[in-house]
């Protein structure tokens, strides 16, 4: 007959609590995988990755034709010059769901922003269109 082992008794709590816990944590892993949809989302904010563009119409309009429409806002450019802008210093305002571009305000004061509300639109990577907002007609 083998001789007892010192603690024995407490060994084998410790051994069933272990086996007790990789099971809850194997029944957890696979609820979790199963709403793995639900529990990591992500959400760019930034113009990082924005592949939509708004390609400039030619030959360009005068006075400058609406862009998109937010809010009930139409916005329009305040000119055709593009303007350089970092992407990640853009961040996600709205999005047009007629055209599918997305509007970004600048995450940096603009030095000739003055009191106006200034919209931009994505004409290619870290190049911006300047828009202002304008009551839609009805």
């Amino acid at each position: 007959m083998p001789a007892a082992i010192a603690g024995g008794r407490t060994l084998a709590w410790l051994g069933g609590c272990l086996l007790v816990g990789l099971l809850l944590q194997t029944i957890l892993a696979r609820v979790d995988r199963g709403r793995v949809t639900q529990l990591e989302t992500f959400s760019e904010t930034s113009a990082v990755g924005d592949r939509v563009y708004y390609p400039l119409p030619v030959p360009l309009p005068n006075p400058p034709a609406m862009v998109a429409r937010v809010g009930g806002r139409e916005l329009v450019p305040v000119s055709y010059e593009k303007f350089q802008y970092r992407d990640a210093t853009m961040r996600a305002s709205a999005r047009d769901s007629a055209t599918k571009l997305t509007i970004y305000k600048s995450r940096e004061p603009l030095p000739d922003a003055g009191d106006d509300e200034w919209f931009f639109v994505k004409t290619a990577a870290n190049e911006y269109l300047k828009l202002r907002a304008q009551t839609a007609a009805k």
